[in-house]
């Protein structure tokens, strides 16, 4: 029985072991604090003449996963940078289109306006008629 409870101590003090690991997942780093940094990135030893030692599979794996990750990271760049371009450009046409428009707008009430300021004289020049107030017959003024 007491090796029953050793071993479910070992099982519970490795789950121990691996605390932060969800957190630092969850806040974007490696999943243990060893899987970066100078002592991991750089090789693991030299020739004495300067050559540099064979690379390891994982340090091999690392190089080739990190080359994949900054080639899709600017690929990805140069297309939201396009992207931002073509944006940019149709903001710009939509803002014009919109502006000629309202220009128009303008154009076309200005030109109503003229439009009944020349009708509104035209029929100040015709015989005169006055409105009854109380009621909304015309009757002819006297002359």
């Amino acid at each position: 029985r007491s090796i029953m409870l050793s071993r479910r101590a070992c099982f519970s003090l490795l789950r121990v072991m691996r605390a932060g690991e969800k957190h630092r997942l969850s806040i974007g780093q490696k999943r243990s604090g060893n899987e970066e940094g100078p002592l991991h990135d750089g090789p693991d030893f030299h020739f004495a003449d300067g050559r540099p030692g064979m690379i390891s599979p994982g340090a091999a794996r690392t190089i080739r996963r990190e080359t994949r990750d900054q080639r899709t990271l600017a690929t990805l760049s140069q297309e939201s940078f396009e992207r931002n371009e073509r944006v940019e450009k149709q903001v710009a046409r939509d803002q014009a289109l919109i502006k000629a428009e309202q220009e128009e707008r303008k154009s076309r009430a200005a030109a109503a306006a003229a439009e009944a300021k020349k009708k509104n004289k035209s029929s100040t020049s015709s015989p005169a008629t006055k409105t009854n107030t109380k009621g909304s017959t015309p009757r002819p003024s006297p002359s």
